[in-house]
């Protein structure tokens, strides 16, 4: 049995290869396809259909591929939550909330909470900043496939996150 991982957005998908064919993210991009959904880039190949796909890497075709979309538990999210993000070695977090912006870093040790911050949005970045008792927080999150070294989980966005000048790097998604 072989796992890849993708990350699927309208006009392209990132695709988390094992290490049996390379261990590396290839970047597709949509292509036409006289049915289903094809992404094609990186010398791969996505085409799925229903609840099956084919998949080719370097000249390798696996076909019958089964697709089986990853999903979180919702109850280990605040409510409202409009993004997250983690990073590792010291594990920490961001979540961003209808109401507050909160980064708990060195795993779980420290942690801030702002309930007024600010939200920068453009083509390039989405940009969170607040004070707080411990000085600035930005979080920066710039739409760049990423993926998590800890579990191999791909994200949508490329996180960096300063506090006080201290910065951690990571990665995150929109939760809507």
């Amino acid at each position: 049995m072989v796992t890849f991982r993708a990350l699927v957005r309208p006009d392209s998908l990132a695709l988390r290869v094992p290490a049996a064919f390379g261990g590396d993210t290839r970047h597709l991009v949509a292509a036409q396809a006289a049915s289903g959904a094809k992404y094609e880039g990186g010398a791969a190949t996505v085409w799925s259909k229903g609840g099956t796909a084919t998949v080719e890497i370097d000249g390798q075709r696996l076909e019958n591929c089964t697709i089986a979309p990853q999903t979180e538990p919702q109850d280990e999210h605040p409510p409202n939550l409009q993004f997250r993000a983690v990073g590792q070695e010291p594990g920490w977090i961001v979540e961003v909330t209808d109401d507050s912006l909160r980064f708990a870093w060195a795993y779980g040790q420290h942690e801030v909470t702002a309930a007024q911050f600010v939200t920068d949005t453009d083509d390039e970045r989405v940009l969170y900043s607040a004070s707080t008792d411990r000085g600035p927080l930005r979080v920066v999150a710039r739409p760049q496939y990423c993926t998590d070294p800890m579990n191999g989980r791909l994200f949508s966005h490329t996180v960096t996150v300063t506090l006080a000048g201290d910065v951690h790097t990571g990665c995150g998604h929109p939760t809507r």
